[in-house]
């Protein structure tokens, strides 16, 4: 460019001169002084340069001044970057910018004010590329530890103004261990057990002493070997007196760089002890159960199935409601529609035991008790279904005669026919038919088709009635009949009106046959039926018992019996369950330790299904789900009977089922007034959603609410409508620690109360971790480079100065 300049100087010259010299009187001498006065103004004014370097970037020096960082290095990074830059400013322009949560440039030798409880890389990025508009360079020396996101995410813009970023780590030496989090339920039950989970974060290895702590008194401590990263710690306690209760969490190790992060609180409201109510299927039936519950704290009330009430004001009295292996045909449809709304609609929980009269074999199928829980009753799939072998025994005395057609013996008949159309052409069917006597009316035979079935619905149909009643002796000759059959599933169901007219040791006929796999259900044919002696044959047999008050259940009932039998839900066989997934209804649970199952209902869970335990099959043992407001869990196997026999002497029984009916328990934050909160450094805001019974917005009230400091000060603010139902109060928090909050809601005709907590940690600043990804990931994005301080601060060894050509 200077060369070009020169040249086009000497065309001008040339031109001037020919013209002087052409028509002028001047002599040379004078010409020529006049040409070089010329030529002197012409090549000043062009300002010609030596030829050198093009000129440096302006840079911008970031140094991180948060409190994360120690006081003298802080103090010893500022006069480093400041000696670094007076020695910069000769060659290249240079700015001093010193960052926390905020950035601020200096204009002095001392540090800018700017707030340290915070690390925005983002936000110094943006301010350096303020102070950059034709772009430059930045150095940006920190540990990487942003308290806010988004560094990576300005690099695209950065690039774009033609910004370098070169990045100094800053590391530290010694150890950092912090509590990252202290988590305990918001809402518990007074007595009920709960587990107190502690995050601490180390830097590198090491031995410490962490402490818990409730309302100020020792509640727990444990000396932790740590290695880096998160060491989860759980501790087991048991709720106390109604009410608030804060809890922190202390650790100390050894040369540990910051103790503002070695505490951390929580809280929570304990509120009156658990009402649980269960239905069982007999009288005393759950009373194993009960003893287990309330041994670990629970409050129970035990109904029969009968007695269990419709009404949702009656129901929603008790926090959950257990079904001990109930059959849904002991229910009414109105009782299941109750139970359905209590959990959708009142979000309360409702957890269902097994047994050989529960799910699938108590006639859940298409009930709203099947829709309520987390699994169907399909069977999961098998390879192959094993050949049924079903034995109906009908009573056939004169008790059983009525109007033809409608009678309760022409109705068992025709429930006969309608199990041989259930039953697989491979499957086997025998029918016995007492009074007084036995008489093998089919003698047990395959099912086959065409004329061969045909010949067997035939045979029953002509069945003769006679007099009396001998149950024993029909359950005699039918069950050793039945024992001689051969298959794995051989079911037997005896159905009849009367009482028997011997007494015998049915206990003694029936057990030996349970060794072989043998199963006996019982239908009671109207209230005259010996429904106590049937339902104790059922059990026995590990069968169900069904009362059937009108007799034309009795072939939907058979039916029902025939399919169970052929679909075979029931898994037996020892086994130790898996676990799937942590849960809060399982939550410290050593699987280790459970005692083996010998057996459950096999069922398959719905998509939505939380699965908890599950059998070596994949069949699923413990499940759970989220209903509407509420939740329900299934147990596919009992509850200390015929497959969890050894479970009630197992020490972690009763804690294991609380905690199952514990997770049920219906949200606190879910009642009429709730309390929300969000907590911003020193200030929080708190909100307050309030609903009527039928779930419309509360408007227009006066609402207080009152905030206990953890030093017992109080502050009593007024929370402002801002959203239908909604009100809102801002408050600042004074000291790190948990607060109490009480709020009030009134009306003329209403007045509403909650309580709640929330908790200012440690400064943020405190709770992050050095990031040197993040540093070497702005560097490459940018074009720059990782080094140390030294190294991107250099002056150049060869300085190419801009100089002006003109001496003065």
């Amino acid at each position: 460019m200077m060369l070009f300049a020169f040249g086009l100087l000497f065309i001008i010259l040339s031109l001037a001169g020919w013209w002087l010299a052409r028509g002028s009187r001047l002599s040379r001498a004078a010409a020529g002084l006049r040409l070089a006065i010329v030529a002197l103004l012409l090549a000043a004014l062009a300002n010609p340069t030596q030829p050198g370097s093009p000129p440096p970037l302006p840079l911008v020096l970031l140094v991180d001044q948060s409190a994360s960082l120690a006081d003298d290095q802080r103090e010893q990074l500022w006069g480093q970057a400041e000696r670094a830059a007076e020695q910069l400013r000769p060659f290249r322009p240079v700015r001093l910018v010193s960052f926390g949560a905020d950035a601020a440039l200096a204009t002095g030798s001392a540090p800018p004010a700017i707030n340290p409880d915070g690390t925005d890389i983002a936000g110094a990025l943006r301010f350096a590329a303020g102070l950059l508009p034709t772009g430059g360079e930045v150095v940006l020396i920190s540990d990487g530890g942003a308290t806010t996101s988004g560094a990576a995410a300005e690099l695209p813009s950065l690039k774009q103004q033609g910004i370098l970023i070169n990045t100094v780590p800053l590391t530290t030496s010694g150890v950092e261990v912090r509590v990252e989090s202290l988590r305990v339920p918001a809402a518990l039950r007074e007595g009920e057990r709960f587990s107190a989970d502690v995050i601490i974060w180390s830097s590198d290895y090491g031995q410490a002493r962490l402490d818990l702590s409730s309302d100020g008194a020792p509640l727990a401590g444990r000396t932790l070997d740590l290695e880096p990263g998160r060491n989860v710690v759980s501790f087991q306690s048991q709720a106390g007196s109604r009410g608030f209760h804060e809890f922190g969490a202390a650790i100390r190790a050894n040369a540990d760089q910051q103790a503002d992060n070695n505490t951390l609180a929580a809280w929570t409201v304990v509120g009156p002890p658990p009402r649980v109510l269960v239905v069982e299927r007999a009288p005393d039936s759950a009373a194993t159960l009960r003893d287990a519950l309330e041994n670990a704290g629970l409050v129970t009330e035990a109904i029969r199935p009968a007695a269990l009430s419709t009404r949702l004001s009656q129901l929603d009295a008790y926090d959950a409601i257990v079904l001990h292996d109930v059959a849904a045909t002991t229910l009414s449809l109105d009782q299941q529609l109750a139970l359905r709304e209590y959990v959708r609609s009142l979000g309360h929980g409702l957890v269902v035991l097994g047994g050989t009269n529960s799910y699938s074999l108590g006639g859940y199928k298409d009930t709203p008790l099947e829709e309520v829980l987390p699994v169907s009753m399909e069977p999961p799939p098998r390879r192959e279904r094993p050949q049924v072998t079903l034995l109906l025994m009908i009573d056939r005395s004169a008790s059983m005669l009525g109007i033809p057609g409608r009678d309760k013996f022409s109705l068992a008949k025709s429930a006969a026919i309608a199990a041989t159309e259930s039953l697989g052409p491979d499957d086997t069917i025998g029918v016995l038919t007492f009074d007084t006597t036995t008489e093998w009316s089919v003698e047990f035979t395959q099912i086959g088709s065409g004329l061969n079935l045909s010949e067997i619905q035939s045979k029953i149909a002509t069945i003769a009635s006679g007099g009396g009643t001998n149950i024993y002796d029909a359950l005699s000759d039918g069950l050793s009949a039945l024992q001689d059959q051969p298959g794995r599933v051989r079911h037997a169901v005896l159905l009849t009106d009367g009482r028997s007219s011997t007494e015998n040791s049915y206990e003694a006929l029936i057990a030996p046959l349970r060794v072989d796999g043998i199963t006996l259900s019982t239908i009671a044919i109207g209230t005259d039926a010996d429904q106590p002696l049937l339902e104790s044959l059922a059990k026995l047999g590990a069968g169900r018992y069904h009362f059937a008050a009108d007799p034309s259940e009795l072939p939907r009932l058979t039916l029902q019996e025939t399919e169970i039998a052929r679909e075979n839900p029931i898994a037996e066989g020892d086994f130790r369950a898996n676990l799937v997934a942590p849960h809060p209804a399982i939550r410290g649970l050593d699987i280790s330790t459970l005692p083996p199952f010998s057996g459950y209902i096999a069922v398959t869970p719905k998509p939505e299904a939380e699965r908890l335990l599950e059998s070596p099959e994949g069949d699923v043992v413990l499940a759970t789900w989220q209903y509407g407001l509420g939740r329900s869990t299934a147990w596919t196997s009992d509850a200390g009977e015929r497959w969890t026999n050894d479970w009630p002497r197992w020490s972690g029984w009763g804690a294991l089922l609380a905690q199952i009916v514990a997770a049920t328990y219906p949200d606190p934050a879910s009642g009429p007034l709730r309390i929300t909160s969000s907590v911003e450094g020193a200030q929080a805001t708190i909100d307050l959603d309030a609903l009527t019974e039928i779930g419309e917005p509360i408007d227009l009230a006066d609402v207080g609410l009152r905030v206990v400091a953890p030093d017992g000060s109080e502050q009593i603010v007024r929370a402002q409508q801002v959203a239908p139902g909604r009100y809102s109060a801002a408050i600042g928090l004074s000291e790190a620690g948990a607060y109490q909050v009480l709020a009030a809601l009134e009306q003329p005709a209403r007045r509403l109360e909650a309580r709640a907590g929330l908790v200012r940690s440690y400064s943020a600043e405190w709770a992050t971790s050095p990031d040197l990804a993040l540093l070497a990931q702005l560097a490459a994005g940018s074009g720059g480079q990782v080094d140390s301080f030294a190294a991107l601060t250099a002056p150049p060894a060869e300085i190419a100065r801009v100089r002006p050509s003109r001496p003065w």
